[in-house]
């Protein structure tokens, strides 16, 4: 990957930069286990809980698997690439799935690697996202309640 403004901070303003993009709404490239690989995948970053990071994984197009069902079908939303700099073609988030991943791996990959950080999501996609959690089924009630706290906190950062 090529160099990206966070490598050359000094360690403070380093970890300062880390910590103040690990948030709801905020993008990130990671190494996700799929059991019999690993993929670098974006994905969402939703909340926190219990030293867990709670994420959305991005698709480049909505699998047949998940577009047959009606319940996972309403839970993809798309970010469409003109309001995404960090995507090069439209997307879809999978919000039917909440991965965890341990937040302070996350963040020791991040710091690693400062360009993993790849941006936010918009004011209306974070709507979208919320309104799909609320009324999904496929979610969790502790991780609906996180979601929804955490995206409708984040508005306030715009």
């Amino acid at each position: 990957m090529n160099a990206v403004l966070g490598d050359f901070l000094p360690p403070k303003a380093k970890n300062q930069y880390v910590d103040s993009g690990l948030t709801p709404g905020q993008i990130v490239c990671l190494p996700i286990d799929f059991g019999d690989c690993v993929n670098e995948k974006l994905a969402l970053l939703l909340a926190y809980d219990d030293g867990n990071v709670l994420l959305f994984l991005v698709n480049s197009q909505i699998h047949p698997k998940l577009a047959e069902h009606a319940d996972t079908a309403r839970c993809q939303v798309r970010l469409e690439c003109a309001d995404c700099d960090f995507l090069d073609h439209d997307s879809y988030l999978n919000c039917s799935e909440v991965r965890l991943l341990r937040a302070e791996e996350v963040r020791a990959q991040v710091l690693a690697e400062t360009w993993r950080l790849k941006g936010r999501i918009t004011e209306a996609a974070r709507r979208q996202v919320t309104n799909v959690v609320l009324s999904s089924r496929l979610v969790s009630g502790n991780h609906t309640k996180l979601i929804h706290r955490s995206l409708k906190g984040d508005r306030a950062r715009d």
